[in-house]
């Protein structure tokens, strides 16, 4: 239900919601992107169990009709995944530098439930608009001191050349 979905969903005038998620769920590497909950503190949704999915579909009565449970191979892929991500420890991070945006509209969401037989979104300041903070900037590079934070949405920091000198 994400803004980009939505405009795909616009524009694809044969295809339906439902449709455009069955492509979606098989494209390598989408799961991927959603939130793993490991730095967050949110322990109940876990988006590589199939039971999450099957209980959100059946929770969220606006949208359920359109919810796609991902197949098991696919979650114990991002399972595995999840695994990896959290026990990677970096071996250096004297070198890496992490910049991070800020969404200048407080939207990032951190976390939902269900409200209305609706899906409603928690949204903070603490992201840039796709991911949060908590979840994308790695511990070891916060400690170091390694984190930059800039008023650029995800996604948009190429396109805002004042930021250039800095990076380089």
């Amino acid at each position: 239900r994400s803004s980009n979905i939505k405009k795909l969903d616009k524009l694809a005038i044969f295809n339906s919601m439902k449709d455009l998620l069955k492509v979606f769920t098989k494209l390598p590497g989408l799961l991927e992107l959603l939130p793993l909950n490991i730095n967050n503190g949110i322990n109940d949704k876990d988006v590589t169990d199939e039971t999450f999915w099957k209980k959100l579909s059946s929770e969220d009565k606006v949208n359920g009709k359109n919810w796609i449970v991902p197949s098991k191979g696919d979650l114990d892929i991002l399972k595995k995944d999840k695994v990896d991500v959290k026990g990677y420890k970096f071996s250096d991070v004297s070198k890496i530098y992490y910049i991070a945006g800020r969404s200048i509209n407080n939207d990032t969401p951190e976390n939902f439930k269900i409200v209305n037989n609706d899906l409603e979104f928690h949204l903070t300041s603490s992201g840039d608009g796709t991911v949060t903070w908590k979840e994308g900037i790695p511990e070891e590079l916060i400690t170091k001191g390694n984190v930059y934070y800039i008023n650029v949405a995800h996604g948009q920091l190429v396109n805002d050349e004042k930021f250039f000198p800095g990076i380089l």
